[in-house]
């Protein structure tokens, strides 16, 4: 299968252009179309009027809602969240068929699923089947299962879950992927992101083709080449360069997941605290609370929290949200890699991982969560010199 994919920053005009698209449509075309905010679940109503878009409501649930908007076939736009629950169980896939889908902004395809080693041995063991192509299915004789596993069977009987093993050939972890078969579904799929290399692993995995589409001058979708010039946007940032804030930062390796394990009771935690207070408090002076966001990985933000920033912190994985737009002080303390299961996931598949792209595509998602995204300037201290480096690199290069 192929969906097109418009890899574009924020700016563009990405979702003017699927304004056009779809007001300059047929009458009998359908859409399905997903945002992460729901500001543009609003705008997308009001721009395409000829369109009749509905919004699934929680009568009974948003999920049943939208079965009855697709049967009757209406124009629909909702955000991720719902659609990140569709699969072949929930309805007929096949009413799809005459709908174009377009994703505003990458949604989540692929998480490690968070079990613990004893209860993932007793799940494989006792209650699922495992195929010959790796996926979960919850063994039919434990069907009607109610327990501390409940969460786990859900998952599993959404679809989409599959094993991976060691080398050594022990099942050692679940992996959810968004079901592939509900892109092949629909007529026509469009995703709109950017720095798309840094999630292209999960397409590979499924042998989904990309035909990449570019937006002109005009917000009008074409299949010629476009350069976006992100010049004015990059001048907005500035980076802390400070070789004391920054010397814990030096090894390629510091600050990633496996880092904070080893250090999670060193004087290294201390100097990191008073590092991002420093920045905070001294270089950042006077910036009030609702101006600043800081992130780490949620594992370590209690042993790196402290006086006067704690209440700044966001998810690092933050994604569907304006709330912070007015943030103008960033903190980026991590080192970012694709969880170790996950490579090796893809790569016993013979698929190739772009670290690099992953590490700067999820800095990039949780920088523009700030004061950026309306043209203004923010200063980031990113005590890493890796993913400094990254950044830096992204600011040099003058055209995309």
């Amino acid at each position: 299968m192929e969906i097109n994919v418009i890899d574009a920053g924020c700016g563009v005009g990405k979702t003017t252009a699927m304004i056009n698209l779809i007001n300059q449509s047929e009458d009998n075309e359908r859409f399905l179309y997903i945002t992460p905010f729901l500001t543009e679940v609003e705008r997308i109503k009001k721009s395409c009027k000829n369109k009749n878009f509905q919004e699934p409501i929680e009568k009974p649930t948003k999920t049943e809602d939208l079965i009855r908007l697709i049967e009757k076939g209406y124009n629909v736009v909702s955000t991720h969240a719902l659609f990140q629950k569709l699969t072949d169980r929930v309805l007929d896939l096949t009413q799809f068929n005459d709908y174009i889908l377009i994703v505003d902004e990458a949604a989540d395809v692929i998480e490690e699923i968070d079990i613990t080693k004893n209860d993932l041995k007793t799940i494989v063991k006792e209650y699922i089947t495992i195929k010959d192509d790796m996926s979960v299915v919850w063994n039919e004789e434990k069907k009607d299962y109610e327990g501390r596993f409940d969460d786990y069977k859900h998952m599993i009987d959404m679809g989409g879950v599959k094993a991976h093993r060691s080398d050594s050939g022990e099942i050692i972890s679940l992996v959810w992927t968004f079901p592939s078969f509900i892109f092949e579904a629909f007529k026509k799929v469009y995703i709109l992101t950017y720095m798309f290399n840094g999630q292209k692993a999960y397409y590979d995995y499924h042998n989904i083709s990309i035909n990449k589409l570019y937006v002109d001058s005009n917000y009008q979708i074409t299949n010629i080449p476009q350069k976006y010039n992100y010049n004015e946007q990059k001048k907005l940032i500035t980076i802390i360069e400070d070789d004391k804030l920054n010397s814990i930062g030096e090894p390629n390796g510091s600050l990633s997941m496996s880092w904070f394990y080893r250090n999670s009771k060193s004087v290294l935690i201390k100097q990191l605290q008073n590092n991002i207070n420093n920045f905070f408090k001294n270089i950042m002076n006077g910036t009030p609370i609702n101006q600043k966001i800081w992130t780490t990985f949620k594992e370590y933000k209690d042993i790196i929290k402290g006086k006067g920033y704690t209440n700044a912190f966001v998810p690092i994985n933050i994604r569907a949200t304006n709330d912070y737009k007015d943030t103008i002080a960033v903190a980026y303390i991590a080192n970012r890699y694709m969880k170790p299961t996950l490579k090796h996931f893809f790569e016993s598949e013979n698929i190739n991982v772009d670290e690099d792209g992953y590490a700067l595509s999820e800095m990039i998602q949780f920088i523009y969560r700030s004061a950026i995204r309306d043209g203004k300037p923010i200063t980031i201290y990113i005590p890493s010199k890796r993913m400094r480096n990254l950044l830096k690199n992204w600011i040099n290069k003058k055209d995309e």
